[in-house]
C-alpha cells in the first residue's frame, strides 16, 4: 500500500545512506539539542485518558 494516498501520511523516499546521515546527524547532536532530543524520545500514557479528557469526549 502506498501511504501517499492519505496525502503527506509519512512516505518518504531515500536511500539507507540517507537514513544513517540523519540518525547520526539526530543521535549525533547535530540535529537537535540533547534537552530536544530527551523530550523527542520520552514517552506518555496515551491511554486511558486522564478522567477529565474521558468526561469531555463521553470516552468508556
Amino acid at each position: 500500500m502506498n501511504p501517499s494516498v492519505g496525502w503527506a501520511a509519512g512516505e518518504i523516499i531515500s536511500t539507507t545512506a540517507d537514513l544513517d546521515t540523519f540518525t547520526a546527524a539526530l543521535f549525533g547532536g547535530r540535529l537537535l539539542t540533547p534537552a530536544q532530543l530527551a523530550t523527542s524520545l520520552a514517552t506518555t500514557r496515551s491511554w486511558p485518558p486522564p478522567a477529565t479528557a474521558a468526561s469531555a469526549c463521553n470516552c468508556p
